[in-house]
């Protein structure tokens, strides 16, 4: 009885050269998903963590001047979403919506802040 070329596992199973999944194009693509999930969690957590900077640099008068919370709810607001996305990551029950407030944030409150402080932040 000749012995089957390829790596054995646990099991006692024979391998196929090229590893589990027999090629190298399923190494590269778990490598690419893996880097952009990687670049994804990352991007979003700077996001956030740019939103929390942001609305600690504001006037504190100025959040109620344009009909939004105060500027320590939206510190505590950011505050959580840096801290969900670092602990849950993006893709979680918890993180989309935390990048979602981030947005928000960015998008909605942070012009009409700016607009009202015109320059000094403090």
């Amino acid at each position: 009885m000749g012995r089957r070329s390829g790596i054995r596992e646990g099991s006692g199973r024979v391998l196929p050269e090229g590893g589990p999944a027999g090629s190298a194009y399923a190494g590269s693509m778990l490598w690419l998903s893996s880097m952009f999930a990687l670049v994804f969690t990352l991007g979003s957590l700077l996001l956030a963590i740019w939103a929390l900077a942001d609305s600690a640099f504001r006037k504190p008068a100025a959040f109620p001047a344009v009909d939004r919370q105060t500027k320590q709810a939206w510190l505590i607001i950011n505050g959580l979403c840096v801290v969900v996305l670092f602990w849950f990551g993006v893709v979680s029950f918890l993180g989309l919506p935390a990048v979602a407030v981030a947005i928000y944030y960015l998008v909605d409150v942070r012009p009409k802040v700016a607009s009202i402080t015109r320059g000094s932040r403090w």
